[in-house]
C-alpha cells in the first residue's frame, strides 16, 4: 500500500481559497448592504377593531381638512389660502392635548396628490402630532 505523493495524473483535491475568497466577498456586500436596507418611515399601523365596535364618543371633536376641487375645507368652513388653514388648524390643535392632535385629510380622487402633501405639511406646521388620510371604504 505505497502512496504516490504528487506523481502525474488528476488530483482530486479540493481548492479551497477561491470558495474563501468568495464567501469574503458576499460577506462584505451583505454587512454594507444591511444598513442601507434598515432605513425607511416608521408607520404606526392601528390595531385590528372589530366591526361590531362603535365608534369613538368623540368624533364630532375630529379635524378634517377636505381637499376639493373647488377649495380647501376645515370639517364644512372654506379657507381661503393656506395660510387661514394653518391658522385655523393651529387654534384647534392648542386647546388640545398632545396626544389627541390629530388632522385628517379627505381629498378627491381626481386631484393631484401635491395638495394633499401641502394640506399635510401645513398641518405639521399648526402642531398636529399626526395626519391620518381618509379613504372610501372597499366596494364589494
Amino acid at each position: 500500500m505505497a502512496m504516490s505523493a504528487g506523481g502525474p495524473g488528476v488530483r482530486s483535491e479540493i481548492n479551497i481559497t477561491p470558495l474563501v475568497d468568495v464567501v469574503l466577498v458576499l460577506l462584505i456586500i451583505f454587512m454594507v448592504a444591511m444598513p442601507i436596507l434598515q432605513m425607511g418611515l416608521d408607520v404606526e399601523v392601528p390595531p385590528k377593531v372589530e366591526l361590531a365596535t362603535p365608534p369613538p364618543a368623540n368624533e364630532q371633536d375630529q379635524l378634517v381638512i377636505t381637499i376639493k376641487s373647488d377649495g380647501v375645507y376645515v370639517n364644512t368652513q372654506k379657507m381661503a389660502d393656506m395660510k387661514a388653514l394653518r391658522d385655523t388648524v393651529a387654534r384647534q390643535m392648542v386647546s388640545r392635548p398632545p396626544d389627541q392632535r390629530v388632522v385628517f385629510i379627505n381629498s378627491e380622487d381626481a386631484l393631484s396628490f401635491e395638495r394633499a402633501v401641502q394640506a399635510m405639511d401645513v398641518a405639521h406646521e399648526a402642531g398636529a402630532a399626526k395626519v391620518g388620510f381618509l379613504t372610501d371604504p372597499p366596494k364589494k
